[in-house]
This record gives C-alpha cells, sequence and structure tokens, in this order.
C-alpha cells in the first residue's frame, strides 16, 4: 500500500494509519499483487459493511434481543487465482 500524505479518516494519526497497514498487510509475502489487491478491498469495504454489522449486532445484543452473527466465507477469490495461475 501507499502511504501518503491525505488524510483519509477524522482525526487521523500516524498510529492510525499505521494499526491500518498492519492489520491489512499479508505478512508472509507483502509484495504479492493479488493479496494487496485483496486487502485494499477489505480496507474499502470493512468500514462500510463489517463494522455497521458489528455495531448492530452489538446494540441488538446489549438490549437482550436475540442476536446471530453470521459471516460468509466463499472460495470465489481462490477459484479466480487458480485461473490467473495457470
Amino acid at each position: 500500500m501507499v502511504l501518503g500524505v491525505l488524510q483519509w479518516t477524522r482525526n487521523q494519526t500516524k498510529e492510525n494509519v499505521d494499526s491500518i497497514l498492519f492489520q491489512y498487510t499479508n505478512w508472509d509475502d507483502p509484495e504479492d499483487p493479488i493479496s494487496n489487491r485483496r486487502n485494499l478491498i477489505d480496507v474499502i469495504t470493512d468500514p462500510m459493511f463489517a463494522a455497521p454489522s458489528i455495531k448492530t449486532a452489538q446494540a441488538y445484543a446489549s438490549n437482550n434481543i436475540p442476536t446471530y452473527f453470521y459471516q460468509v466465507f466463499d472460495n470465489l477469490f481462490f477459484r479466480f487465482k487458480c485461473l490467473y495461475d495457470q
């Protein structure tokens, strides 16, 4: 990922950026372009989908409402990677 001077979150600090880079870096191969693309997509979509879903589930659960939270893993990324490897 490229670290620039743009501020892309409110109250952005160096610690925020370092935490995000740490969380979304493939430490086994930080230069893998396929993994980097996947992590970039996760960086963009997690705040839009994952975080609000978790907050909503926590709000329901804190009010003693039966709450179920599912995380679905699809193999689609793996299937595309196999196609590109051939």
